[in-house]
């Protein structure tokens, strides 16, 4: 079966919002961050997410694998809006110190890395 790609204008159009995937810790809720490049070629640290859910599960467990997470069975798949998500990155603001954390409630929360 072919798969169609709907743009974001016709997401709009819908009244539809398009959605992302992140990794999630399943018990602390904190988002996996890393450094990133951006679509300018420029490294930055932020949330690492996916647009497409089949590709998120299939990349996530080799992901976590080749950044040294020793039980990537602790972390999950997290479905976002793309709104939330740049929020995510702003209260990260580009600092490797930082974590960013979602509760069960949805309410999500910046920390400096071991506080």
């Amino acid at each position: 079966m072919r798969r169609l790609q709907t743009s974001k204008v016709q997401l709009h159009e819908r009244g539809l919002r398009e959605m992302y995937w992140i990794i999630r810790h399943k018990d602390s809720g904190q988002i996996y961050s890393c450094k990133l490049i951006n679509g300018y070629d420029m490294e930055y640290y932020g949330v690492k997410n996916w647009d497409d859910r089949d590709a998120a599960e299939a990349e996530m467990p080799s992901f976590l694998k080749s950044l040294g997470e020793s039980d990537p069975g602790e972390w999950t798949l997290y479905e976002i809006e793309e709104m939330p998500l740049k929020m995510l990155n702003v209260k990260l603001n580009n600092n490797p110190t930082k974590r960013v954390f979602i509760d069960g409630q949805g309410k999500t929360e910046a920390r400096f890395k071991n506080s």
